[in-house]
């Protein structure tokens, strides 16, 4: 299962040939790539392809906006699931209907809604619209036509997969596979689409770019690696496809578009970056397939079990190494974010992104160090907080994950949909509505269970009406989440048609800026590719009311 190190050396083998071969400009497999991706993205699809709008931006624009509509999706049902944690008759007058689900059952539902229908949506939307900028590629993505298109097998694929959370064999037949394999179809013409972005590029897509890039590059490269090692029947594992696949993808993608979104709605280069460097290799090194020994920090969201392979004592050692290393890349990207918004001399606003990133960055390194101490005696095969780890991975994905999604899509809105947000106050009261009411119902639900965790370590026979206090207030103040959201999805599809229209020059993640923030060393073309020209004032820090400056690492 993808635990030796010999497998792990080939993945990072491919990852790093990947990045030699593209930074010198894929070569003859550039020449090869065009041609021949054009024809898979246009011609390959026949008819089809006349029903897709080739406008630029319809792509990013088809994949957020149906991502906001999984959002509401996902917090209805993980709402249900804490409801029905503490009250499992609640939802019995649906049982008429044949519909009688669990709260782990309608949990699961929800990640799945979250995770690859809001989260994955706004990734690949986001870079879609991110990924030519940063590469400077002439026209912009080279098939919008087959990006807007292909959201449609996306959305099939995870309507399939929340079903199979339900029921993962509602006709005889396990539809788990199905629905990864439809979406597999849809990832590789992203990745098409993407490559051929990057081969046409006119300029270095920095350190956000290549990460980015190698984000999409992982799930092959895990492919590639496990079927050399362990043979090709390793290819039908879900297991291997949910978690070495689909974490680098999430995490990856949020860590290299919250830094372009930081810099781009701050006006102000990346506070650092050795900080961006150390997160590149960090990640490279540390969300890898030892991190899947218990589903890792956060590849555990994606599954609806966590589990400890049997594996030997220098496996688990080595893989405790590495998920303890991983504290490096977290802690670069916190403070990456945070002084380049910092620097940026601007409070931060909720309306554009900016402060639920700050916010969120935040929350990663406690979260982390939350997984890591939850998570290191299942490493170690102890199972003494396993029934905690659920709620740790909900406070995973709605604390830090779904809140930087929310963040970096605020921030392309204007530039993606051409439109301003109809209400920037129901924003901001929707997302402090939005944290408050996940942290606080989540704390609750953790001290809820670490109650019955303990009184069944004592073994004490009984029913703590405290923990069920706190079960029953926790999912009472999840409620709020509830309402936070359909907020934010109003909000978001009410700016299609009444949202001010945006002009290029007002956009801030347009080409074109007024001002320029220096904080350190910089090269004119870091500057240009930034979005500045020939008219736009730079700014030393020292000329800004920030007290002090970034110090260069």
């Amino acid at each position: 299962m993808f635990m030796d190190i010999q497998t792990l050396l080939i993945f990072w083998g491919v990852l790093i040939g990947f990045f030699i071969l593209s930074s010198r400009g894929l070569g003859v497999l550039g020449d090869v790539l065009r041609p021949t991706g054009l024809f898979l993205l246009e011609k390959a699809l026949g008819p089809a392809i006349d029903f897709a709008e080739g406008k630029p931006g319809s792509a990013a624009r088809a994949w957020i906006i149906v991502g906001t509509l999984w959002l509401f999706v996902s917090i209805c049902f993980t709402f249900l699931g804490v409801w029905v944690g503490h009250d499992p008759y609640a939802l019995i007058s649906l049982s008429g209907w044949g519909y009688s689900p669990s709260s782990s059952t309608l949990i699961s539902a929800g990640t799945v809604a979250g995770l690859y229908g809001f989260i994955g949506m706004v990734i690949i939307g986001s870079s879609f619209h991110v990924l030519p900028i940063l590469c400077g590629t002439p026209g912009g993505l080279p098939s919008e036509r087959n990006g807007t298109l292909v959201s449609t097998p996306w959305t099939v694929g995870v309507l399939i997969l929340f079903i199979a959370a339900h029921n993962p064999d509602p006709f005889g037949i396990d539809i788990t596979l199905a629905g990864v394999a439809v979406m597999a179809l849809a990832y590789g013409a992203v990745l098409v689409n993407l490559l051929l972005t990057l081969a046409n590029r006119t300029q270095s897509p920095k350190e956000p770019g290549w990460l980015l890039t190698l984000a999409y590059i992982a799930g092959p490269a895990s492919l590639i690696a496990s079927s050399i090692t362990n043979g090709p029947s390793s290819l039908a594992d879900p297991w291997l496809v949910t978690k070495l696949i689909a974490v680098p993808f999430f995490l990856w993608s949020i860590a290299a578009l919250s830094l372009y979104s930081a810099a781009m709605g701050s006006n102000s280069p990346l506070w650092s970056r050795t900080l961006s460097g150390t997160l590149l290799a960090g990640l490279i090194i540390t969300s890898s397939a030892y991190q899947s020994l218990d589903g890792g920090l956060f590849s555990g969201l994606i599954i609806q079990e966590s589990f400890v392979p049997d594996v030997s004592d220098s496996t688990r050692m080595f893989g405790t190494f590495l998920i303890a290393l991983s504290l490096a890349p977290m802690i670069a990207l916190s403070a990456n974010i945070i002084g380049t918004v910092r620097t940026g001399g601007k409070s931060p606003e909720i309306t554009n992104g900016m402060a639920i990133l700050v916010t969120s960055s935040m929350a990663l390194v406690i979260l982390w160090l939350l997984n890591y101490a939850f998570r290191s005696p299942s490493i170690a095969g102890l199972n003494t907080y396993e029934p905690l780890l659920e709620t740790i991975e909900l406070m995973t994905l709605w604390l830090f994950f779904i809140p930087m999604a929310m963040g970096i899509q605020l921030h392309l809105y204007p530039s993606i949909t051409k439109r301003s947000l109809p209400s920037p106050e129901r924003t901001r009261i929707g997302y402090w509505m939005f944290v408050t009411a996940t942290s606080a119902g989540l704390i609750c639900m953790l001290i809820s269970e670490s109650i019955n965790v303990s009184t069944s370590q004592l073994e004490v026979e009984f029913n703590s009406t405290l923990s069920e206090r706190f079960a029953v207030v926790g999912s009472v103040i999840f409620y709020g989440a509830v309402i936070a959201i359909i907020l934010h999805t109003v909000n978001v599809l009410r700016g299609l048609f009444h949202g001010r229209i945006q002009l290029e020059s007002s956009m801030s993640d347009t080409r074109k800026i007024e001002t320029f923030t220096i904080a350190e060393s910089i090269t004119i073309r870091s500057i240009l590719a930034a979005g500045a020209d020939v008219d736009t004032m730079l700014v030393p820090v020292s000329d800004t009311e920030i007290p002090g400056a970034p110090t260069e690492l």
